[in-house]
């Protein structure tokens, strides 16, 4: 079961602005998982988890037939593309 580090940014030792480092190990079953650096945090898992979130999480109030924030992002993409088109035509 072999530990790596990947390291960005020109420092060695340290990451540049913005990125995060990983240490990737093998498991049990051979398959390999990324952690954040320093943690017991699987990155694989934590994606996992924020996109059932985003794709379940409903607030108790709401009858709505779309999640809560599937319903904002989608709320957010249709106001930039907007601004977008209210730019290129000014």
């Amino acid at each position: 079961m072999g530990q790596t580090s990947q390291q960005g940014g020109s420092t060695p030792g340290r990451p540049s602005a913005g990125e995060a480092r990983t240490e990737e190990m093998e498991s049990e079953s051979g398959v390999e998982q990324t952690f954040v650096w320093g943690t017991t945090v699987n990155v694989n898992d934590t994606r996992q988890r924020f996109k059932r979130f985003v794709h379940n999480f409903e607030k108790p109030d709401s009858d709505a037939l779309v999640p809560f924030y599937l319903n904002m992002l989608q709320q957010v993409s249709v106001a930039q593309l907007d601004t977008e088109d209210t730019t290129r035509a000014g």
